[in-house]
């Protein structure tokens, strides 16, 4: 586990900041808000490329190559809240296992994919 990962996460989580987020494996981007830390994973609630927010995600947290605050965190909140959309509350998922985080996800949401 990349131990700049974890603080900036967890930066990231106590200051409420928009990031944006690199994988291994992926090109893509990811951006969202942290909102639960664990020893391995951390749920984001998802900022879809259309500035709605679109969900969660776990990740694990040595699978992320870097965390930044997104660079049109400003523009993204000022339409996040023009649209009437507000931070989603933080679902009780358990992400301390892989096997916690299904069971714990299975309860709270009507679709979970992996």
């Amino acid at each position: 586990m990349s131990k700049i990962n974890f603080s900036q996460l967890t930066i990231a989580m106590n200051e409420r900041q928009l990031v944006s987020l690199t994988r291994r494996y992926e090109n893509s981007k990811i951006r969202g808000y942290v909102m639960a830390m664990g020893a391995e994973f951390f749920l984001l609630a998802l900022v879809s490329d259309r500035i709605w927010f679109d969900g969660f995600e776990c990740f694990r947290i040595k699978d992320i190559r870097s965390v930044k605050a997104d660079p049109y965190a400003s523009f993204a909140e000022a339409v996040l809240k023009k649209r009437g959309e507000k931070r989603p509350r933080k679902p009780k998922v358990d992400i301390e296992s892989v096997e916690s985080i299904l069971l714990t996800a299975s309860k709270v949401f009507p679709l979970v994919t992996i």
